[in-house]
């Protein structure tokens, strides 16, 4: 918890941190406050500044048909220009070669949709969920596999077995159904 000490006229503040205790005049508070406040405006407005580019140019690059492809260290006659050049403008402004592959892939997807990614972190948060419609577009691809025949086969199994209660629930059908084909433990 922060506390005020007034010591010759002075106001210090200080706070525990780890054992170590830090002391910060008034003076070198107002200044840390006001570094943070200029960096998030800058941010800010960086952010609206990229989106009201990208909204232009990634329609644009998609409507164009433009396909952004790979950069290739290894044989840099097989390097996709835009990949080059979109990579290398984020390595002039001191990016790390991860994070440039990172928002490359962004920018490909981008591109490739003609959607303006709202977040060029992606790869920050771990897996995307899902939506309905992505669940229920692979849902229609396994039940058409094979002629729908083992689909048919697994419902009336799950069905069966639920009417003749050997399960409370049909997820506990499924979950067993999985299990006996050695899919879960």
């Amino acid at each position: 918890m922060p506390c005020s000490i007034i010591m010759k006229g002075i106001t210090v503040m200080s706070k525990s941190t780890k054992g170590e205790t830090v002391y910060l005049s008034e003076g070198e508070s107002l200044a840390l406050t006001v570094s943070v406040a200029t960096v998030v405006a800058t941010e800010a407005k960086a952010k609206a500044n990229c989106e009201d580019v990208c909204k232009v140019a990634i329609p644009k690059l998609h409507s164009a048909g433009i396909v952004i492809g790979r950069r290739n260290k290894n044989n840099p006659a097989k390097n996709c220009m835009y990949a080059t050049a979109f990579c290398d403008s984020l390595l002039a402004e001191g990016l790390a070669a991860k994070t440039i592959n990172n928002y490359l892939t962004t920018f490909k997807h981008a591109v490739a949709t003609g959607i303006v990614p709202k977040d060029w972190h992606k790869q920050r948060k771990g897996k995307a969920k899902r939506t309905e419609k992505e669940f229920s577009a692979m849902l229609a691809s396994i039940a058409m596999f094979d002629d729908g025949v083992p689909f048919a086969e697994l419902l009336t199994w799950m069905e069966l077995a639920y009417e003749d209660a050997q399960y409370d629930s049909l997820l506990l059908a499924f979950d067993d159904y999985l299990a006996m084909h050695g899919e879960r433990k």
